[in-house]
């Protein structure tokens, strides 16, 4: 096949000098990592937080086991759709969050939406106020509280 106007013209790219090359930061790898395999790898967004901060805010299993309450949950948002009331028409978001030993299904209603939900954006580790109660025979958890961590 003979060469084209076109690949005559073609002019290489100067060679990648890898000194010039930025590193990736934790959030880059961690981002990466959760798109390409679905978990964090080398590092969680846990790992920027003091021990004492960590230990002292409810898991997911601590608010499983413990009935209905206020707690203060620190988690990474694996999931926020925003949904429409079929009932109210009012829009509210389910959320999930990782915590360090598993996932807290939440709700956050249109109030405390409209407020926070900017910052339910996955990926994002937060501190959550989760109010814990008994709803048609199981249990509701509602977010009524967010602060980016």
């Amino acid at each position: 096949k003979k060469c084209t106007v076109r690949c005559r013209h073609y002019e290489a790219p100067p060679p990648l000098d890898p000194a010039a090359v930025e590193p990736y930061t934790d959030d880059d790898r961690r981002s990466i990592e959760k798109e390409l395999f679905g978990v964090y790898l080398s590092s969680t967004p846990f790992d920027r937080m003091p021990e004492e901060v960590l230990l002292a805010a409810s898991t997911a299993a601590e608010i499983d086991a413990a009935g209905e309450g206020v707690f203060d949950v620190i988690g990474v948002v694996s999931k926020f759709e925003k949904r429409t009331s079929t009932r109210t028409g009012k829009t509210f978001g389910r959320v999930d969050l990782m915590t360090l030993d598993g996932t807290l299904d939440a709700v956050i209603w249109t109030e405390a939406m409209n407020k926070y939900g900017g910052d339910l954006r996955a990926d994002a580790l937060v501190t959550v106020q989760v109010k814990r109660k008994s709803y048609n025979g199981g249990w509701s958890n509602q977010i009524q509280v967010v602060e980016t961590t």
